[in-house]
């Protein structure tokens, strides 16, 4: 089984180098690199989001410990995405952009993030995906996909519906199923970022229509804090942010047994009644398992530099083992 890891690569090289630094000492669990690297335009421009230093200081690392760099590509908006797939003419366009800004860069995969259409935009998200693939295949390059969750061909997370899960399966190199946002505060109460039973569903529908050999489940490391009393206030929750509020209110978390997340309430200095739910070791580990049960080609976990530190030690557990 592959370890694949998603990062943000920030202006401010902070984060970027945090991860790497991460890397670094755990060189033997790092399969995959997949930084945050492009950006397209509702035009079909694919601009850069990181510098080329930035990219090289990524590529360097990779180099050192043996990974694969698979530069990820987001849309800048839904609505850009939408309006690209009003006109064919503009998709053409974009594709090759895309693939020349690939080649110029020596890339040899991208992983295309682009999600949250509604369902009747399936077609036009299949025919892009199937143009992208053939265009890109006649040049050595493969094509990743990051798919939404869903435990049926429709009726999962807004924009799933839009994903023929069976048709992308069929000529995509890699489908990384995105097992996380469960729960989100945009559309949900509080409840787990991704827990192992609905993982485990999500999962078992995923290995039925897309070739296994192609199939990665994403892991989540992070949590969502939900504000009860005004959602606005309501936040995206790295574990290290989580240990933090846990320590300064003094609070010992619970345990969800059937999600296996941990989770924790609380009233904030100001009043406001909060509710947490985040991943730990122990979570990622019960994930860990549905993946395993499910034989996928690996993981693909989001996001590099906000991770319980144990997580490493369950991956190292995990190798050590023979098990993946």
């Amino acid at each position: 089984m592959k370890f694949a890891w998603w990062f943000y690569i920030e202006s401010s090289d902070v984060n970027v180098e945090r991860c790497l630094a991460s890397v670094m000492e755990n060189a033997d669990l790092v399969d995959e690199l997949l930084p945050c690297i492009y950006s397209a335009k509702a035009n079909g421009d694919v601009v850069a989001v990181a510098t080329a230093d930035q990219i090289e200081g990524v590529r360097e690392v990779a180099r050192k410990v043996n990974a694969r760099v698979i530069p990820l590509i987001a849309m800048q908006s839904v609505t850009a995405l939408k309006e690209m797939f009003s006109s064919p003419e503009v998709v053409e366009v974009h594709i090759g952009k895309l693939i020349e800004t690939l080649k110029s860069h020596g890339f040899d995969i991208v992983d295309i993030d682009y999600e949250c259409l509604p369902d009747e935009y399936r077609e036009r998200n299949t025919a892009f995906f199937l143009r992208l693939a053939e265009l890109a295949h006649a040049h050595g390059i493969e094509v990743s996909f990051p798919a939404q969750p869903k435990e049926a061909d429709y009726g999962g997370i807004l924009g799933s519906g839009a994903q023929d899960y069976a048709a992308l399966g069929s000529f995509l190199d890699q489908i990384r199923v995105m097992c996380y946002d469960q729960h989100h505060w945009a559309y949900s109460g509080p409840g787990p970022v991704g827990g192992a039973d609905w993982a485990d569903s999500v999962i078992s529908y995923s290995s039925s229509v897309i070739p296994t050999k192609k199939l990665y489940m994403g892991i989540p490391v992070y949590g969502h804090e939900w504000d009860m009393d005004d959602n606005t206030r309501s936040r995206y929750l790295p574990y290290p942010d989580a240990v933090a509020v846990m320590g300064e209110y003094g609070i010992s978390p619970e345990w969800d047994a059937t999600a296996k997340v941990p989770h924790f309430d609380y009233v904030a200095n100001d009043g406001a009644r909060k509710s947490a739910w985040y991943s730990d070791r122990k979570s990622f580990a019960a994930a860990l398992d549905v993946a395993e049960k499910h034989s996928v080609s690996g993981i693909s976990v989001w996001v590099l530099g906000q991770e319980d530190p144990g997580v490493w030690d369950v991956l190292r557990e995990y190798r050590r083992s023979g098990r993946g």
